[in-house]
């Protein structure tokens, strides 16, 4: 009996140690995620033309696809059509600020800073495919 219970104790002594090596792994890439999405500068409008543009953006925890109206170099409406996110559905209200002040620097969601951060690379990259080429 004592030796299933020794076994028992080592084997659990493993999974924790590989529970903890795991999240730490994640948490690590998670940051290095928030640095890259943090980086991503805000696009010129001025190049933007009219139309509706669709923007994707996915990391290992949140996914965001959504479609972005332009018009006269201004964001007037975003749709989300996709948003896996976890606890980060309250990131979605950034995209109000974003159509208010016509910019993706606006103040991220407390609370869903990983999901503000996707949503804001979507909106980015659909604005992007807007950009006439020069």
């Amino acid at each position: 009996m004592k030796k299933i219970f020794r076994v028992f104790i080592v084997l659990i002594f493993f999974v924790l140690v590989f529970a903890v090596s795991c999240t730490a792994m994640m948490n690590k890439e998670m940051e290095k995620t928030k640095k890259e999405l943090m980086a991503i500068e805000d696009p010129d409008l001025s190049k933007v033309e009219d139309g509706t543009y669709k923007g994707k953006v996915e990391t290992m925890l949140v996914k965001v696809e959504l479609e972005v109206s332009v018009k006269n170099h201004k964001i007037i409406s975003i749709s989300i059509i996709k948003h896996d996110n976890g606890k980060g559905k309250p990131a979605e209200a950034i995209i109000d600020d974003i159509v208010k002040d016509n910019s993706t620097d606006v103040e991220l969601i407390a609370g869903a800073t990983m999901s503000s951060l996707v949503i804001r690379a979507a909106v980015i990259d659909a604005v992007t495919n807007g950009i006439k080429a020069s």
